[in-house]
């Protein structure tokens, strides 16, 4: 019996409350336990009703008789037996290094920036609509700023394309990353060749990006081979990639799955290990279906232009056909299919933080991480297209200058339209300078 308080020890039950037993777990493992959290750990572990008017130095008291008056190799026992049956929570709890790459505020702008620019692809898919069911094409050229907005937003599409599969790489990259620290003094095998292959996926992405993003940019250098090429490189680096996670998946579940006996004879720092793995499967569950939906995007962007012709027949003002109609149908929905597995994602994670602050394990972060640091840098290309759309495509747009790379396709777009219409053959498409009467 302990001296101050009149409860026996034999009311106390670790794992009646998993959450709070985790929190306490994550302190003691880090050996900065707090007396707050283990505090409420014996508040919920003690099945006898504690009066409100005991405080908390009166609980670490109990505490203490009990870990005098019990041996310490029965201590460990239950702590190893309720963290058995507490896994999951004492993994969600678990603060390590790379949580905060993963979740971090990084992750969150980001997802942000996605929806935007996923959200200004479907109102440059209205526009284009507009523009396209018009009654007069070259009236409507001429006379409103519908094309030139369309163009702009036209691009940002083009960045969310490749900006944000960028990010979801690189937040790949710091979870494997930091996984990788967090194991070093383990033999891993599958970790190193992840990781191997991620740095050269990242640096590929990198050179896909700025190869489409020079070419979108220069009219000059503009031509459908080298446009096709970089998208079919982009597509088969996604594809390669989803492969190698999927195939990874099923045997790293196998290897991190834990058994009673490996729990017993585990150390601390094995199951920060096992916590962490265990953490990584939920990540790569997230960035598979982000991958995945990548693979999806691009190989429909680079499959658009190989399906997508004009009609030989001259084509109505106003009328499109059906083939036109179920692309147009396919192109939505794959983006809007994007959009709401992101928001679903995006809900998922502020959800989870929520929960996770209101256990009270909010904690000061103040260094950046990895994670966050390669997060912030993939704002980087964002900023300067969404930068110099507005300053050559939009502002000129709404000026009503038609002189802006960006503009070109939207051109070509009209004069094939304009040429189908009234049955005239293409002659030399690429000799009309932009910005020239039509």
């Amino acid at each position: 019996m302990n001296a101050t308080l009149d409860i026996p020890f034999t009311a106390f039950n670790a794992s009646r409350n998993c959450t709070a037993f985790g929190l306490w777990h994550d302190e003691a493992l880090l050996r900065k336990e707090t007396t707050v959290t283990l505090a409420n750990f014996l508040r919920s572990a003690i099945t006898a009703e504690v009066p409100g008017s005991v405080s908390n130095g009166d609980l670490m008291v109990w505490w203490e008789n009990f870990r005098t008056n019990i041996a310490e190799t029965q201590i460990d026992g239950l702590v190893r037996e309720t963290t058995f049956v507490c896994m999951k929570e004492v993994c969600e709890t678990m603060s390590w290094e790379g949580n905060s790459d993963i979740s971090g505020i990084g992750m969150l702008i980001g997802y942000v920036i996605e929806a935007i620019l996923v959200a200004l692809y479907t109102i440059a898919w209205f526009l284009r609509e507009r523009r396209k069911l018009g009654v007069d094409p070259k009236a409507q050229l001429q006379n409103n700023h519908i094309s030139h907005t369309y163009t702009s937003f036209h691009g940002s599409a083009s960045v969310f394309l490749t900006t944000a599969m960028v990010f979801s790489s690189a937040v790949q990259l710091a979870a494997i990353v930091s996984t990788v620290r967090a194991a070093a003094i383990q033999r891993s095998d599958w970790i190193e060749i992840t990781t191997s292959g991620d740095v050269v996926m990242f640096t590929l992405l990198v050179v896909v990006v700025l190869s489409i993003q020079v070419n979108a940019s220069q009219p000059k250098i503009r031509r459908r081979k080298f446009r096709t090429l970089c998208s079919v490189l982009a597509a088969l680096a996604f594809w390669v990639q989803l492969v190698a996670y999927v195939s990874n998946y099923g045997s790293i579940l196998q290897k991190i799955f834990p058994t009673r006996e490996f729990v017993d004879s585990a150390e601390p720092e094995d199951m920060v290990r096992l916590c962490i793995q265990i953490r990584g499967t939920i990540v790569f569950s997230s960035t598979v279906v982000l991958w995945t939906w990548g693979a999806v995007v691009l190989s429909g962007w680079v499959v658009w232009p190989l399906v997508s012709r004009y009609p030989r027949k001259p084509l109505v003002p106003g009328l499109r056909t059906k083939k036109h109609k179920l692309l147009d149908g396919f192109e939505l929905c794959l983006f809007a299919g994007a959009l709401t597995g992101m928001i679903a994602i995006f809900i998922l994670y502020i959800a989870h933080r929520i929960i996770y602050h209101g256990f009270g394990q909010a904690k000061n972060e103040g260094a950046w991480t990895f994670g966050q640091i390669i997060a912030l840098f993939t704002w980087v290309p964002v900023v300067f297209e969404l930068t110099y759309i507005y300053r050559y495509g939009l502002k000129q747009g709404l000026e009503g200058r038609i002189n802006s790379p960006w503009t070109v396709d939207v051109l070509e777009e009209y004069i094939q339209d304009v040429e189908d219409v009234e049955d005239k053959p293409v002659s030399d498409r690429d000799s009309l300078p932009p910005g020239s009467a039509i």
